[in-house]
């Protein structure tokens, strides 16, 4: 699933998103330039570590909404049938992702944002199977590293205030 094609908007849309959530600095022009075409969930792990993200895979199936950390991000697919054949004789085929923030769940309902939209959507658990693919990410924040010196070991920054002795 790693080579699922993600559009370009839509990739932008979520590591901003991401950044915004976290009042992280967000520059798509550099975010372009770093990671040229094509899109697909593996440049998705690359961009978001490059901003300090962690995305971990975890079927749709398992996920404990109750104990989720949020945001998450969904896919929905959007299906072609191979030429010749319909989807139901041919299995679905995801033409591409849009991926989508899970931004709260509740014990009936999941909150989300489309990719490119401001507009709050929900879907109901029991509608999950055929509105998501059936895998979503979970995402975590890195903690900053601490600046590396010469000679490699760490450089601890002094701390600013007021230092008295006793």
């Amino acid at each position: 699933m790693q080579s699922a094609p993600i559009g370009r908007e839509e990739l932008v849309w979520l590591l901003g998103s991401l950044c915004q959530i976290n009042r992280q600095p967000w520059d798509p022009a550099r975010a372009l330039a770093r990671f040229p075409p094509p899109y697909s969930l593996k440049t998705l792990h690359e961009a978001a570590a490059e901003y300090g993200f962690r995305l971990g895979e975890s079927p749709i199936a398992t996920i404990d909404w109750a104990q989720l950390s949020f945001p998450v991000v969904g896919f929905k697919p959007s299906s072609v049938a191979c030429e010749g054949t319909t989807q139901a004789e041919a299995g679905e085929v995801p033409a591409s992702l849009t991926p989508v923030l899970i931004v709260r769940a509740d014990a009936e309902r999941l909150l989300y944002f489309e990719a490119g939209t401001q507009q709050p959507a929900t879907v109901t658990r029991s509608e999950l199977a055929e509105t998501f693919a059936p895998f979503l990410f979970l995402v975590a924040r890195e903690a900053p590293a601490e600046p590396v010196t010469e000679d490699g070991t760490a450089e601890h920054a002094e701390k600013f205030g007021f230092r008295f002795s006793t």
